[in-house]
């Protein structure tokens, strides 16, 4: 059973779930990432429904049955979660610390029937698809009323974290707020009392004025290096009209995300040769009063994390953003 564990030294919550080191992978060992499994084997292309929980939903064909082919993108539960909605949320003191069952949702959100598709490849429909289970997906959780925030993640090669590499994200639905999530409430809301404007509204303000940190601009988006970026060539896509959250986001405001997240997953794939990478959706928390501003950050995995970092929580960034930014800038966008 995982366990939600609390340390009182620092004031972060840590996930203990052993269960997630049997999960399957098609990068064993310690190579280089090169992929060993065939499809035949992957529990997430068309044919293999059943080496999966049954799906929660599915964007498929008319007349096609749930568990089945048919579909073009299928969300299920993760087979090896980090937590479980069959567990109670109830932390427990012993001694000095604070515990409790990992209750909450984990959640895959199979991509697409292909198996080895990447992001920067599919087309518009596919991607505007995707984020529509994700903002459904997030509408559903936060109904529920029981839980503190969820968070959508991609980890996109061996470096990133993925196991496999069939194109998927995962969404995660937690009882508690975690401590990054709140100090950026902090953040916001101190900005709110000082100034009385949203601080990201100011953030995007000011990166467009300057420039020189933008990559894309358009269509109601800005994808740029932001100014403390921490790893080499990170970079954010933020509405640059006020939102807390992604769920409210219209039809149209999905399909221009959709239109400047592939244009800048591309660039990032031809300016450093396909990298590993993480993106990150962040949004408002669910339990929570006051301001906030959605965002994606996206983190290439071409550094290593290492003993100064761990120690101080300091990041060394190796590439400036102004740098970064211009190599992404000047990248092929197709």
């Amino acid at each position: 059973m995982a366990e939600l564990r609390f340390d009182p030294i620092t004031g972060e919550w840590v996930v203990v779930a052993a269960d997630r080191g049997s999960r399957p992978s098609d990068y064993p060992g310690s190579g280089s990432g090169v992929r060993v499994h065939g499809q035949d084997a992957c529990p997430f292309c068309p044919g293999n429904e059943s080496m999966t929980p049954p799906e929660v939903m599915a964007v498929r064909d008319p007349g096609t049955a749930p568990n089945t082919p048919g579909w073009t993108i299928r969300v299920i539960p993760n087979k090896y979660p980090a937590f479980s909605p069959d567990l109670p949320f109830h932390p427990v003191s012993e001694g000095l610390y604070d515990l409790s069952p990992a209750f909450g949702i984990h959640e895959i959100v199979v991509e697409s029937p292909e198996d080895d598709l990447r992001m920067a490849d599919m087309d518009l429909l596919c991607l505007g698809n995707i984020l529509a289970v994700y903002r459904s997906r997030l509408k559903a959780i936060g109904e529920t009323g029981k839980f503190a925030a969820a968070l959508i993640f991609r980890n996109y090669g061996k470096a990133a974290g993925a196991s496999l590499s069939h194109p998927h994200s995962q969404i995660v639905g937690i009882p508690v707020l975690p401590r990054l999530v709140a100090a950026e409430l902090e953040s916001f809301r101190a900005h709110l009392s000082e100034t009385g404007q949203c601080l990201m509204c100011g953030l995007i303000s000011q990166e467009i004025g300057e420039a020189d940190r933008v990559i894309i601009h358009r269509d109601g988006f800005l994808a740029y290096a932001p100014f403390p970026s921490g790893l080499p060539y990170q970079f954010r896509i933020v509405p640059t009209d006020h939102g807390e959250n992604f769920q409210d986001s219209a039809d149209g405001d999905l399909a221009a995300f959709a239109s400047v997240l592939k244009e800048a997953l591309a660039r990032l794939r031809n300016g450093l040769d396909d990298p590993p990478y993480n993106f990150i959706l962040h949004t408002a928390p669910f339990l929570s009063e006051g301001p906030y501003h959605w965002y994606l950050d996206v983190t290439p995995r071409i550094t290593t994390t290492a003993g100064f970092e761990w120690g101080t929580g300091f990041c060394i960034n190796t590439v400036s953003p102004e740098e970064g930014a211009a190599v992404l800038r000047d990248a092929d966008a197709k």
